[in-house]
């Protein structure tokens, strides 16, 4: 699952949600106040408010689990406080082999020195 699409995806997601939510926000405050003043005239039906309640379970509820859900995979850090995500694998495996070829090099300088000085008493006897 390395489609860059899905992450996309999932930001436009959390864009509809909240513009959703934001607008039967709107419509629960409207249908609110016409409660409260007992008008009648323009009141919204009692089926309709139901559909309201029904389109907030059936769409927003999921589509904020789905949220949640991204956030909680992109909010993961590793033991150095960098998100994860930000951190190419293929970038993680070129450090290492960078790390190890180092570790490599030092190694073979280590023996050239050794084998150096080894020469050097030699040469002084």
């Amino acid at each position: 699952m390395n489609d860059p699409s899905v992450l996309n995806i999932g930001i436009a997601s959390a864009v509809v949600m909240l513009i959703l939510k934001e607008v039967f926000a709107f419509i629960l405050k409207i249908v609110d106040a016409r409660k409260t003043n007992g008008s009648k005239e323009g009141a919204v039906p009692p089926a309709m408010q139901a559909g309201i309640k029904d389109m907030e379970r059936d769409f927003l509820a999921p589509i904020k689990r789905m949220t949640a859900e991204l956030h909680a995979w992109h909010d993961v850090n590793d033991r150095d406080g960098v998100k994860i995500w930000y951190v190419r694998p293929s970038l993680a495996e070129a450090i290492r082999d960078l790390s190890l070829n180092i570790s490599t090099q030092t190694d073979v300088l280590k023996e050239m020195l050794r084998l150096q000085h080894k020469t050097i008493e030699k040469l002084e006897d």
